[in-house]
């Protein structure tokens, strides 16, 4: 039986050319990520949950660019699709895709944690 080997979406190169190359700073923003990321989520979904697509915009702008500050550069793409979904008032398309998201960067933050610990 083959083992099913995880796609690896940190890219380290583009994480450390944010810090100049110091490998401390990175692991640190990537911790920083990972130890925020459930309590965005939740803000997330409470925002959806009271149709405030305004202020879901902001956050889901914000988890794009902090990805993409680590080097998780396919989830800042899916948080970018959201946002400008959000930015044209397409509910149906953020409800339909927010918890793919979510799975998303779970699995990211498993991998970040993973990727810390090494």
């Amino acid at each position: 039986q083959e083992e099913k080997v995880a796609e690896i979406r940190l890219n380290e190169s583009a994480g450390l050319a944010i810090t100049g190359g110091n490998m401390d700073m990175y692991k640190m923003l990537l911790k920083m990520f990972a130890d925020q990321s459930e309590e965005k989520v939740t803000e997330m979904q409470k925002m959806l949950d009271d149709d405030d697509m305004e202020n879901y915009v902001i956050k889901i702008h914000a988890m794009k660019g902090n990805a993409r500050t680590v080097g998780l550069e396919p989830l800042a793409d899916f948080a970018y699709e959201l946002e400008l979904a959000g930015k044209r008032n397409d509910k149906d398309f953020v409800l339909k895709n927010q918890p793919a998201f979510v799975e998303d960067l779970r699995k990211d933050v498993e991998e970040v944690r993973r990727y810390i610990s090494a």
